[in-house]
């Protein structure tokens, strides 16, 4: 308490997240014991523990890591067969709750993207940028975190696919002619935004520029037409494709 303020007890977060109850993880397998008939004694009992557990078709990895058992009481069996493909599948529908918290996170997002672009002008450094949206987005939005790194890359930066990490660090200093690629999110209650826009430093367009610009742009008002309820991701990736190259 002396390093960390007030611990809130379990009811706390009950209320607070709206869940039927809430533990400490020591009392966790006295929780499950005291519910499934195997008591202090570890008698073999058949209650089923279902655990997080599946394929990470991203990555190809298995996870997230098994609790260990000592955590989940003595006698109980884990199944890692269900739970990890009902919560991968229920995280597609929202609730209006969560609808309404994704559009307040993109609506942060938005503004603090508009504050950059106003903000913006040769001379400064990529950083300075990085600064003012994330100052913007936890100032006026209460948005504490970062769901990445944001890339705020002009000039050749714009290339690099993941700029703006550790290695490349938003450090280089931004010219007139340049053209910017600001890719930059942030999060409220572990719902995050991902929004990447891209306009000239100076505010005006070379010929070059705006040939780019406008053939991405067609781009994605093509995929607006198309997009909804079973269109497969790939064909509107598909007809991205088609319709930057058809402006170029």
């Amino acid at each position: 308490a002396t390093c960390m303020g007030a611990i809130h007890p379990p009811e706390h977060f009950t209320t607070k997240h709206g869940v039927d109850a809430t533990l400490f993880l020591d009392d966790l397998p006295d929780f499950l014991n005291d519910r499934t008939g195997t008591g202090a004694s570890g008698a073999a009992g058949e209650c089923t523990v279902h655990a997080m557990h599946g394929l990470n078709t991203d990555s190809g990895n298995m996870g997230p890591p098994l609790p260990d058992s000592k955590d989940i009481g003595k006698g109980l069996m884990m199944d890692t067969t269900k739970l990890f493909r009902v919560v991968v599948e229920s995280r597609v529908f929202k609730s209006e709750a969560e609808i309404e918290t994704l559009q307040r996170v993109n609506d942060v997002t938005s503004d603090a993207h508009i504050a950059v672009m106003a903000a913006c002008k040769p001379g400064m450094y990529e950083f300075q940028l990085e600064s003012t949206f994330l100052h913007h987005c936890y100032y006026n939005g209460g948005c504490r975190f970062s769901p990445y790194t944001s890339v705020c890359a002009c000039g050749p930066n714009a290339a690099a696919l993941h700029y703006g990490h550790a290695g490349a660090p938003n450090d280089r200093l931004i010219t007139a002619d340049d053209m910017m690629l600001m890719d930059m999110g942030t999060e409220l209650g572990c719902y995050c935004s991902d929004v990447t826009c891209s306009y000239p430093a100076n505010g005006t367009f070379t010929p070059d520029q705006r040939i780019v610009f406008e053939a991405v742009e067609a781009a994605q008002d093509e995929i607006y037409k198309v997009m909804g309820p079973g269109v497969a991701w790939v064909d509107m990736h598909t007809l991205a494709y088609k319709t930057i190259l058809s402006h170029l």
